[in-house]
């Protein structure tokens, strides 16, 4: 199959969404236009319906008589983004821990973040390698790689 240009379309809108979003809080706010951006898809956030309509697509593209090349499209870029994942985990902490040793007053933020990784470090981190605990903020990218392996089985 080809790509699909409307669905496409739909991951290019919600991704100026997103970026609309991140722009507003980034600056400390909150806006009018978050009534139309926020979730614009009912309780569905924009992050998470690109991952949706980003599943949808890749199960479109690689659902093809030629199981096995799909089949290692599909591992090769599942374990891309799983590592992507686990490093984007290990920087955010470290940088949070060095935060919470220089700076006295960030440990209140970083708790209330992070809270299983400040108090069980080596519990969170097991749970976390196997995507099942997903701190805050690090929830999309193992929705998607689980999407990603689910087409697999397909």
């Amino acid at each position: 199959m080809n790509r699909n240009h409307s669905i496409d379309s739909i991951r290019g809108i919600l991704l100026v969404l997103m970026t609309i979003n991140h722009f507003i809080w980034l600056t400390g706010g909150r806006t009018v236009i978050q009534v139309f951006s926020l979730q614009p898809l009912g309780q569905v956030g924009a992050a998470e319906g690109f991952i949706f309509i980003s599943g949808l697509m890749v199960g479109l593209l690689y659902t093809n008589p030629n199981k096995d090349r799909a089949a290692g499209g599909l591992y090769s870029r599942s374990w891309q983004l799983y590592r992507y994942h686990i490093a984007a985990m290990i920087v955010t902490f470290c940088v949070a821990w060095l935060g919470m040793q220089w700076v006295a007053q960030s440990e209140f933020m970083f708790t209330s973040t992070f809270g299983w990784f400040v108090g069980e470090p080596l519990q969170a981190s097991i749970l976390a390698a196997f995507l099942v605990h997903k701190p805050a903020y690090f929830d999309i990218l193992p929705m998607y790689i689980c999407f990603l392996v689910a087409a697999l089985g397909w």
